[in-house]
Order: structure tokens, then sequence, then C-alpha cells
């Protein structure tokens, strides 16, 4: 992965941040694990785009800028092993990191899909 930035003149510019490959690992490591662009720039301080160019640049496969199309197979069935546990709705979105309207909008459809193949 080459050295650019989001700045012109990055060794001016305070804002520039510098990523260590085990940063870079966690980033795509919690992208793929449900996160959204937002919630990680904000951790990390930077831009959803920065956030977006640095995944792609590391091979992650983005997703759609949909916000119900975060809720990956991985984090439907998360959800419904904590529902069927008795947690809350608040617990599987801590868990998760994605909305419960993300998760529900994802389980109805999937229902609808299942249904329509029966």
């Amino acid at each position: 992965m080459n050295k650019r930035g989001t700045m012109l003149y990055p060794e001016e510019d305070s804002r520039y941040i510098e990523f260590t490959p085990e940063q870079l690992q966690a980033l795509a490591d919690l992208y793929r694990a449900g996160q959204s662009t937002h919630k990680l720039a904000k951790r990390y301080g930077i831009s959803p785009t920065t956030v977006g160019r640095r995944l792609a640049a590391m091979g992650v496969e983005l997703r759609p800028l949909r916000g119900n199309r975060i809720a990956t197979d991985q984090v439907l069935e998360t959800a419904r092993r904590m529902r069927q546990d008795g947690l809350a709705w608040r617990a599987v979105v801590k868990a998760t990191g994605v909305r419960d309207q993300s998760i529900m909008a994802a389980m109805r459809r999937q229902r609808a899909r299942a249904m329509q193949g029966e």
C-alpha cells in the first residue's frame, strides 16, 4: 500500500494519521465483522471516505452504501442467537455494532425470501 493520505502535504498537516499494519488489520477485521465506515471513521479520527480508501487498498471488498445491507449473514446469526437467549436489542446492537432497525429489516427480508422459496 502506498503512503497516500488525505492531505496534499501530509508532512505539514498534523491531521495526517499514519497507521501501523496492526491498526490496518484491525480496521479491516472490524469492517468485515459489520462495523460501518462511519463508525470506524469516528473511532480512528478519519473520514469515512478515508476508511473506504484504506480498506480498498488492502483488498477488502466494500459493502454497498445502504444502511440495511451492513447486517451480514454473520451479524444476523449472532443477533438471532442473542435474541433467542433473551438478550435485549440494546445488547445485540452493542455486540454487533449494527443498528437494531438494520438487523430487523434484514431479518424480515430473509424471512420473505424464505417464504417465497417454499
